[in-house]
């Protein structure tokens, strides 16, 4: 019978003849290995010299479609040769034994090809080591080979329906503290579900690194990790294969053998993607906490839906059981609609009808119990007694319980107070159920949360907004400065009230913009300051409500504080009455003309002259007449006289070159008693008038005047 070893045997001198040298890593493999196989077996021999044969012919035979050709030394076409021989069955474990004493290495396609590029064996031993050392970590074999992320994505993350974390580790970690701090720092996002997959060169049963793993899965600091242990190995072998294919790649690079060096890079990488499926259809070791369970692979990601999720995130919508129902209501996706839906739904019926259909119809099992009852009322309200362990019950619960302490703070910022919420036990991310639901807890503070800048109370559509910017500001930090808010008060909404009937205002959004109405009402209407009723016959007694609401008026900020808020409405509402009659016109100018009057003696303002000196007052005063300040009319008043009664100044001779020059120094701001004292001597009727000017001058310029302001007050006194 001709079998494929006579063949080898017939064609051998042949082939070392041959003119161009074709077959020298055939001959060689032949020479350095036929002792070796010959003492394994008989028919050990007989399969080398077919392995051998095929080599040679795959070399000479062209053939379109290598990869069906039946010269190529694949395992089938290897088994094919000796079939009928009678010892068939032995073929897998003689190219088992071939593969594994590293005879004619197998290739992660199956087959048993022989290079016909001789590579140096020195230079592949010493890339060995560097090899070796580069990819002792598996998971950088994994990474080489572009499968990582496959293998987090396909069995975890594509399963896995809370946005999730996955970092791969190896097994072969001997020091624990290395091990902590990789963990701790392993995963950034406080509401991802977090897996920490470990996957090993060696054999499963003899990983050390287990009782570890379960030691720190009992740590305080990792109770929130699910551990994953890949049972199926990438095994010693296969790695040292790796190892020599990566080696052999580098080397044929050296020596610019191209097609050799991409063969190279393919066979590595295959034989990963090879362990890759493997990994897909073998159990998994789970360790989360106490529990110790196995897993295939195919139903991890249930598993931690189901089991695991709902552990770590017991406040969080992974409780509603029925949210599982729809993978990609879970997905990371601003869902500023379904926020939308919970805000502007007026009562259950609405709310039912904009659930109905689509992938909003989940959304109603946010307010619904285990037994598919709702636990809110047809006004949208919480039910009395629904279920206190249900998501929404739980975090209505802590918003209303945080937002009762921050109800005392004039300013706060939204997203970070609310910020906790992203943590487990509550795991809040942007996504369609975690959205609705923060529309439906805040719903109930619509109208009595308040926009920090600008003082408005916050409605539907703001609402809105704020929900996105909170999370936008809760993922990626952006946003921030969007939600400071502050909470509005009944006083402040009654106060409001008050102010629009007393000043015959429109209705204003907020008190920071019923404040800028009256200092327009002054601007517009009164034409003189409110405080100028204190000085008018009717305003006598309504002396401290003014003030009190001056202070209101005066407040350069929008941060309304409640304290003053409380103060303003409880003096105004004192003598609401008595404002009303006060608030003419008439009284207006009046009670200006009395108050400049009464500025001092020695000024004459009278009715004749009183446009005069509002005039130069709307000329001087910076600020708008409705937030003029007496203090301020008052120095103004005294300039004004000042400037008027000015006398001729007499010249004063140029200073001496001899004598040395004085720096020029600031002049003092004005002050009214600075201008009391000036117009004293201005209208003293005794005395030179070269002494006065300078006495005048000496008070203009001297920056530390309070003792001789003293001392010239008493002399002219």
């Amino acid at each position: 019978m001709l079998t494929a070893d006579y063949l080898w045997d017939f064609f051998a001198n042949a082939f070392e003849n041959d003119q161009e040298a074709r077959f020298n890593q055939v001959l060689d493999k032949y020479r350095l290995n036929i002792q070796r196989v010959q003492n394994h077996s008989e028919n050990c021999t007989k399969v080398f010299k077919g392995i051998l044969l095929l080599n040679v012919l795959f070399k000479v035979v062209e053939v379109t479609g290598e990869e069906g050709s039946p010269v190529t030394p694949s395992t089938e076409n290897i088994s094919s040769l000796f079939y009928g021989s009678g010892y068939e069955q032995e073929i897998p474990e003689i190219l088992s034994f071939i593969d594994e004493k590293g005879i004619v290495t197998k290739t992660p396609g199956g087959d048993f090809l022989i290079e016909f590029s001789s590579l140096p064996i020195r230079e592949i031993e010493q890339a060995k080591e560097s090899v070796r050392n580069q990819f002792k970590d598996i998971i950088n074999v994994l990474k080489y080979a572009a499968v990582d992320k496959g293998l987090e994505k396909s069995i975890f993350k594509d399963n896995i329906y809370r946005e999730s974390e996955i970092t791969l580790f190896s097994t072969n970690i001997e020091n624990e503290h290395i091990l902590r701090n990789r963990l701790n720092k392993a995963f950034q996002k406080p509401y991802s579900l977090k897996c920490a997959v470990f996957l090993a060169n060696g054999d499963y049963d003899h990983l050390t690194t287990i009782p570890k793993i379960k030691e720190l899965a009992l740590d305080e600091d990792f109770q929130d990790i699910v551990f994953v242990i890949v049972e199926e190995p990438f095994s010693e072998r296969n790695h040292e294969k790796f190892i020599d294919y990566i080696a052999r790649k580098q080397v044929s690079d050296n020596h610019s053998y191209d097609e050799q060096s991409a063969n190279y890079e393919n066979y590595a990488k295959e034989q990963v993607k090879e362990w890759f499926s493997r990994i897909k259809n073998r159990y998994m070791q789970v360790i989360f906490r106490e529990k110790n369970e196995k897993h295939l692979a195919t139903r991890i990601g249930n598993v931690i839906n189901r089991s695991y999720s709902p552990v770590i995130f017991s406040k969080g919508i992974d409780n509603i059981s029925d949210l599982f129902r729809n993978a990609n209501v879970w997905k990371f996706q601003t869902a500023i609609k379904a926020a939308e839906i919970f805000i502007f739904a007026d009562d259950r019926t609405e709310l039912e009808e904009k659930t109905s259909g689509g992938p909003n119809v989940y959304l109603k099992y946010l307010v619904k119990d285990k037994e598919g009852e709702y636990i809110i009322a047809d006004n949208l309200m919480l039910k009395t007694d629904g279920d206190p362990s249900h998501t929404l019950n739980i975090i209505q619960g802590e918003i209303d319980s945080k937002f009762s302490k921050l109800k005392q703070r004039s300013l706060f910022n939204i997203g970070e107070e609310l910020k906790y919420l992203t943590d487990s036990p509550f795991g809040l991310y942007t996504n369609m159920p975690n959205m609705a639901l923060m529309g439906f807890v805040l719903r109930k503070y619509i109208g009595e949360l308040y926009v920090a800048d600008v003082g408005r109370p916050i409605e539907k559509d703001e609402m809105r907004d704020l929900i996105g910017y909170m999370f936008s500001f809760w993922q990626n930090g952006k946003n921030q400065n969007k939600l400071n808010v502050r909470f509005g008060s009944k006083e402040e909404r009654e106060l409001k009230k008050i102010l629009l009937d007393l000043f015959d205002l429109r209705d204003f959004n907020s008190i920071t913009d019923t404040r800028w109405a009256i200092v327009n009402y002054v601007k517009t209407i009164a034409k003189y300051p409110i405080w100028a009723l204190k000085y008018c016959a009717e305003g006598k007694n309504i002396t401290d409500a003014i003030d009190e609401l001056l202070k209101l008026i005066y407040n350069s900020t929008n941060d309304i504080d409640v304290k003053l808020i409380s103060g303003v409405l409880g003096k105004i509402k004192d003598y609401r009455y008595e404002l009303k009659l006060a608030l003419k016109h008439e009284n207006f100018r009046a009670g200006f003309l009395t108050f400049l009057q009464s500025v001092d003696d020695g000024i004459s303002i009278t009715n004749e002259n009183f446009n005069e000196v509002t005039d130069y007052l709307f000329s001087s005063m910076q600020e708008e007449i409705g937030l003029w300040k007496e203090d301020n009319v008052k120095l103004k008043a005294y300039q004004w006289h000042t400037h008027k009664n000015q006398p001729t100044s007499i010249p004063i001779p140029p200073n001496n070159p001899d004598t040395p020059q004085k720096l020029d120094t600031p002049t003092p701001p004005p002050t009214p008693e600075r201008e009391k004292i000036i117009f004293k001597v201005r209208n003293f009727n005794h005395g030179e008038q070269e002494l006065k000017n300078r006495i005048v001058k000496m008070i203009e310029e001297n920056q530390h005047f309070s003792q001789l302001l003293s001392l010239i007050d008493k002399y002219f006194n």
